[in-house]
């Protein structure tokens, strides 16, 4: 809180200014009778968006009668005790909650939409108060005892005003990165089945891969590659390398179009580095071992810190220039084909942890276009890329802009034009 309070503001409690604070409750799931009903039930499992506009499962009125859920009026802020602490949501239809949700009444002297964006400006505060050793969460006390500055009615609303436009021009931009990964999707099944528009007129059909241009060559990973090159598993321990110590890769640093050289683990002291491993821009990585659903993925590292090194789970595929170029094979292994042949051979014991050996990923069947036509479609997609990482940015942008405007805001450091206050 500032050292001084903002002329005609006043310090608070959230508890002293919030009309009541509502929990919810689950229905017995062994009754049909309550659920797959027309009232929305709204659990963390929904909350992954600030707006709430629909949810997975819906009740009964005997549902709501029987237990002690409760329908929350459209205009409420619903805000995550536990499980995915701090998370909060603007109810935009009337909705039922579980118990791990709390509906925030504000009191007469609290306009609905400050409130929401307080508690989005909140959130890291709360999340970092969660408590517990299995189950995370944080007491309706201590959202009541959040201290605030409160302006009068009209300047909490001019606020929230300020920050809602900040809030629509994130949302405007994430559908516009959602259209942009729909139309890359559509381009990279239709530039690897059917090839560049307007170049080919003869089609064959290939076991496994579907119909491509007669041209094409069906062949294997293998067939493309002059290397594989396995990572090693030296002595590491659970933080992560400084900028002048080497690091391995976790599994988790490989994730389709995005590589994180920060997802490493610095080397034990006194354990030696093989700089043959050592990841270098160009590189296409893949996962050899993860869970089922993520194992094989790939990423063609454009940038990276040095001293980095491939780890036992991770693959090094080194193109041979003559058939494949580097960025046509990231896609080729990013086709659904190739994905599910490289699940489809994973083994493993475990229900947590599958492997791809490398003689599995090499009898891979591809569909591979001549190398200039392979180019042509690469150079399409990384303008696709370019656009949507460019996008990105503009999010990540406008996400750090709305918090510090959000903190000047709230903090009365910043005034809005409202007639009759300080400016």
């Amino acid at each position: 809180m500032p050292d001084s309070v903002p002329e005609g503001w006043r310090q608070v409690r959230l508890g002293d200014v919030l009309g009541s604070a509502l929990g919810g409750g689950t229905p017995a799931r062994d009754n049909p009778a309550y659920w797959g009903g027309s009232i929305p039930w709204a659990t963390v499992k929904d909350m992954r968006h600030p707006v709430l506009d629909e949810t997975e499962e819906a009740i009964t009125p005997a549902g709501v009668a029987a237990s002690s859920t409760r329908v929350i009026p459209a205009g409420t802020v619903l805000l995550a005790t536990r499980m995915a602490v701090g998370a909060i949501a603007w109810a935009k239809c009337d909705t039922a909650i579980n118990q791990d949700l709390k509906a925030l009444i504000p009191g007469d002297s609290l306009d609905p939409r400050f409130l929401f964006q307080l508690m989005l400006a909140r959130r890291p505060m709360l999340e970092a108060a969660g408590t517990g050793t299995t189950v995370k969460g944080v007491s309706i006390d201590f959202v009541r005892g959040l201290e605030l500055l409160l302006p009068p009615l009209p300047e909490q609303r001019a606020i929230a005003a300020v920050l809602d436009a900040v809030d629509d021009t994130i949302e405007r931009t994430e559908a516009v990165i959602a259209a942009t990964e729909d139309l890359r999707c559509s381009l990279l099944h239709e530039l690897l089945t059917r090839g560049v528009p307007g170049m080919h007129s003869e089609w064959k059909h290939v076991p496994g891969l579907g119909t491509v241009p007669a041209c094409w060559e069906a062949t294997t990973l293998g067939e493309c590659l002059a290397d594989v090159e396995a990572g090693r598993s030296p002595l590491a321990q659970s933080r992560p390398a400084r900028a002048d110590e080497w690091g391995v890769l976790k599994v988790s640093s490989v994730s389709w179009g995005l590589f994180q050289p920060d997802e490493n683990k610095a080397l034990t002291p006194g354990t030696l580095p093989d700089p043959r491993f050592e990841v270098q821009p160009g590189d296409v990585i893949l996962s050899r071992a993860n869970t089922p659903d993520l194992v094989g993925r790939a990423i063609l590292v454009r940038a990276t810190r040095p001293k980095l090194l491939l780890s036992d789970k991770t693959l090094r595929l080194v193109p041979d220039p003559a058939r494949i170029v580097r960025e046509f094979l990231l896609l080729a292994l990013s086709t659904p084909s190739s994905r599910a042949q490289i699940s489809g051979s994973a083994s493993g014991s475990s229900r947590s942890m599958f492997n791809v050996s490398q003689e599995a990923l090499r009898r891979v069947n591809i569909a591979l276009p001549p190398r200039d036509e392979q180019e042509r479609i690469s150079a399409t997609l990384e303008a696709v890329d370019l656009e949507r990482d460019q996008l990105g940015s503009l999010r990540e942008h406008t996400f750090a802009t709305k918090a510090a405007l959000a903190d000047a805001l709230l903090s009365g450091a910043r005034r809005v034009p409202i007639a009759g206050t300080v400016k």
